[in-house]
């Protein structure tokens, strides 16, 4: 979050979007609710969630979970013990990347305190990249991370939300 636009303390607003709604309502909260986010995100960052059968059964109740502050802790847990910390759904949209085996994934409250800090200055929003693109206007700064172009029909990895991205989609 250093070198982005805002990151500084000025006085900047930042316009942050990504189709991966479980990623945008974890960042509306911690901008919005942040110390009820920790406190209630923090036990989970104990030795015996550390365990490949307890990321499991968190991984089954966030995706059983329509609440967006715990489907937002548990999102966050689970990015931190998943393999990689990689986001990816199935096609019925479950949460399904593997169990990480870190020894210590921990909460990082520094990076957490600092992405705070500059989420008042930013807004978030889930919508379509092109729609955001139209906001922009001379004198933005705009990155767009697009997703993986498929190397094979064996690795075909689009599925960062339920309904993934199609061909038409990576070229647009």
């Amino acid at each position: 979050w250093n070198e982005f636009p805002g990151g500084r303390n000025d006085a900047a607003s930042n316009l942050v979007n990504d189709i991966n709604r479980d990623l945008m309502t974890l960042y509306q909260i911690l901008k919005h609710d942040a110390d009820h986010f920790i406190a209630e995100a923090t036990p989970l960052f104990v030795p015996d969630n550390n365990q490949a059968e307890r990321f499991y059964q968190l991984r089954e109740r966030f995706n059983l979970s329509s609440d967006p502050l715990e489907r937002s802790i548990l999102f966050y847990y689970l990015n931190r013990h998943g393999f990689n910390g990689l986001c990816r759904y199935n096609k019925k949209g479950g949460f399904n990347v593997p169990f990480g085996r870190y020894t210590n994934p921990g909460m990082q409250r520094e990076s957490l305190d600092h992405f705070i800090e500059v989420a008042q200055r930013t807004e978030f929003v889930c919508e379509d990249f092109a729609t955001v693109m139209e906001r922009a206007e001379a004198g933005d700064v705009v990155y767009c991370d697009p997703p993986y172009v498929p190397l094979s029909d064996t690795a075909y990895f689009t599925c960062y939300a339920q309904d993934g991205f199609s061909m038409e989609q990576q070229q647009q």
